[in-house]
């Protein structure tokens, strides 16, 4: 799929599958990452000194939820919308809430 000097975890299809969203170290912390399904155009989401994990694709394709532990605590559920690049936490100090998975709309 793709080349990296580090190591990659949680893999997540973006819902029309053109995008992967992933967890990786490669720049020396794990962060949150977007590459296209075929491997290119790899691109980092998040940078930050805590530890991102377990990112999924909201069910609209335009927004990203993954657990981070940010504030030296329990980990919190953050969402970013993709097109604004604005980021929010939906869920604090959830022990639940370290595996965020984006529920339908009904």
């Amino acid at each position: 799929m793709t080349h990296l000097e580090r190591w990659a975890d949680s893999p997540s299809f973006r819902p029309n599958g053109s995008e992967i969203a992933f967890i990786s170290n490669e720049a020396g912390n794990n962060d949150v990452w977007v590459m296209d399904a075929d491997g290119d155009n790899r691109r980092q989401i998040t940078q930050h000194e805590g530890s991102d994990d377990h990112v999924e694709w909201s069910h609209d394709g335009r927004g990203l939820l993954w657990s981070s532990d940010r504030d030296e605590q329990d980990a919190d559920v953050w969402h970013i919308d993709l097109n604004t690049g604005k980021k929010t936490t939906t869920y604090h100090r959830a022990w639940c809430g370290h595996y965020p998975r984006a529920q339908s709309q009904r």
